[in-house]
């Protein structure tokens, strides 16, 4: 444990921009309907993310011609498929996930899919917080420089 808070304490200002914008898209996901468009109550998530989730769905149940299917978006490398399949199958194991062939977007499987997706994404703030101290960066500028990456991120 003493090893995973020294580690944490020397990269202070991505693991508080990972979890500022965590918090963000988490809360404007769920909230975002309700809020700004009353009488809804659906989930705000985009659309590529879930398309790369069946793809990755398809691999996961081992329909590899499901990767490239007709009307599809293919939105990122391949490799990013292969990524989410764990992340996908602890989510069917949990019992999070319906099949994703259904119309509509599952919201338990955004309790899995969601997180992971901002984890990924965070990997940018910790190389960039890599060069920042190597550059000898002050604390409070390399915390400025993540949660400047962090909103540039929610664009």
């Amino acid at each position: 444990m003493d090893r995973v808070t020294e580690w944490a304490e020397h990269r202070t200002a991505p693991v508080v921009a990972t979890m500022v914008t965590f918090v963000l898209v988490m809360a404007y996901a769920f909230l975002a309907h309700p809020v700004f468009h009353v009488g809804t109550g659906s989930l705000v998530s985009p659309g590529d993310l879930w398309s790369l989730t069946n793809s990755s769905s398809a691999i996961l149940h081992g329909h590899f011609g499901g990767v490239y299917v007709r009307h599809g978006a293919l939105t990122s490398p391949p490799a990013l498929e292969f990524v989410l399949v764990p992340v996908l199958a602890l989510g069917h194991l949990a019992g999070l996930s319906p099949p994703l062939r259904v119309t509509g977007q599952p919201l338990s499987l955004w309790f899995v899919i969601g997180p992971a997706a901002i984890l990924l994404a965070s990997t940018v703030l910790f190389a960039i917080d890599a060069v920042a101290r190597s550059w000898q960066l002050s604390e409070g500028r390399r915390v400025a420089l993540a949660l400047g990456g962090g909103a540039l991120a929610l664009l």
